[in-house]
């Protein structure tokens, strides 16, 4: 059945009363009820809410939809016709109290079998002569409640299927929840022992390079101590030959005085020379060392 048609602001259904259909000035046949029309006009600009379209301002400009309000009258006859009840025999259409239904031979049928066995009391006379009768809007409601009770008793058993499955199916999702929490744990064990595997290998590296730091820096000393060494032992040697030839001089010059004291002045000087020597070396490889030390720490 076709649905009444409705103000597109309030959505309520149009009647020929309280919900009056207007036909708006936009030329598209647009139509809203007359209370959202009173409400549209006291805006500054009143448009047609499906088109947009502008609006006279006087409500005496609109009037009536007739085909709508016709269409209302139509739809509504057809329901009251539809609302009556009739006579499955004769066909006779009057209100449900008029019909009654032959409970001895309508006793088993559904409650959509009722207005079909729906007979008027001259019908029922001829054809169920000496049968008892239940009126018809009583027999509507006895099958209403059969109706009920039989989906009740459905649902019920119903409610109990499904009670029984979620009883089975309860300990696998408790089981499944366990495995779940288990699973859970194992992966944070595993992410703890990646942990744990980064922290050590980082530990290691850096022991073996501290490792190799050192013994570098042994490996620096041992070769700082033996070149001081051996700077060491050649002006040692130096020294050992500038004895031997001073002695060796002193004793081929003649003793005078004069020429004694140049040699020892000059001795003198070249054991001097020879500390400078000493001192120069062993500054200069205590800068290398703090320069490589330097270098290395970059």
């Amino acid at each position: 059945m076709s649905q009444p048609p409705t103000c597109p602001i309030c959505y309520y259904a149009y009647d020929d009363e309280l919900v009056i259909p207007k036909l708006l000035s936009c030329g598209n046949h647009h139509s809203v009820c007359h209370k959202c029309l009173a409400e549209l006009l006291k805006t500054s600009n009143p448009k047609c809410p499906l088109c947009q379209a502008s609006l006279q301002r006087a409500m005496s400009c609109f009037r009536d939809n007739n085909d709508i309000i016709d269409s209302f009258n139509y739809i509504k006859r057809v329901q009251e016709r539809e609302c009556l009840s009739s006579c499955s025999k004769c066909h006779l259409q009057g209100d449900e109290e008029m019909f009654v239904v032959c409970s001895s031979c309508f006793n088993n049928g559904s409650l959509a079998e009722v207005d079909l066995k729906a007979l008027c009391v001259a019908c029922f006379s001829k054809c169920h002569k000496d049968h008892e009768t239940v009126p018809l809007v009583e027999m509507r409601a006895m099958k209403t409640a059969e109706m009920l009770r039989s989906r009740l008793v459905s649902y019920t058993n119903y409610n109990k299927t499904i009670g029984s499955y979620i009883s089975e199916i309860l300990p696998y999702l408790t089981e499944s929840e366990s495995l779940s929490n288990s699973l859970a744990d194992m992966a944070e064990h595993a992410r703890s022992s990646k942990i744990l595997k980064k922290i050590s290998k980082t530990f290691d590296d850096d022991t073996k390079y501290l490792t190799e730091a050192i013994k570098k820096f042994q490996d620096e000393m041992v070769l700082t101590f033996l070149t001081l060494l051996k700077n060491k032992i050649q002006i040692q040697k130096i020294h050992i030959k500038s004895m031997k030839a001073f002695c060796t001089v002193q004793k081929e010059v003649p003793k005078k005085p004069e020429v004694q004291f140049q040699i020892i002045s000059s001795v003198f000087l070249i054991f001097a020379l020879l500390k400078l020597l000493f001192i120069h070396l062993t500054t200069r490889v205590k800068k290398e060392k703090v320069t490589n030390d330097n270098t290395a720490s970059q």
